[in-house]
């Protein structure tokens, strides 16, 4: 073979090694969460990484949880105590 032909297999082989390490990129069809800026799927479950079907993924505010992929109102951390019950008089 000559010098010509070998560059030119080994570009192609170096070029078919590159799309390959690129691995597929976020979006609806490869990520159930959302996807984030730097283009990797999150689960899109958490308050930093909040969404789903591959959209981009949202963070949510103060006072608010992710919940099925959206940021919802309240969510409080505890169940509280229940009032005491006081038996009534006497006869």
């Amino acid at each position: 073979m000559t010098r010509f032909a070998w560059c030119l297999l080994a570009g192609f082989c170096l070029g078919l090694a590159l799309a390959a390490c690129g691995g597929s990129t976020c979006s609806a069809s490869t990520c159930g969460g959302c996807c984030s800026a730097e283009g990797r799927c999150e689960s899109g479950a958490t308050a930093d990484a909040c969404g789903v079907n591959g959209a981009s993924c949202g963070r949510c505010g103060s006072g608010t949880v992710c919940q099925a992929g959206t940021c919802q109102a309240g969510g409080g951390s505890g169940g509280g105590t229940g009032g005491g019950a006081t038996g009534g008089g006497g006869g």
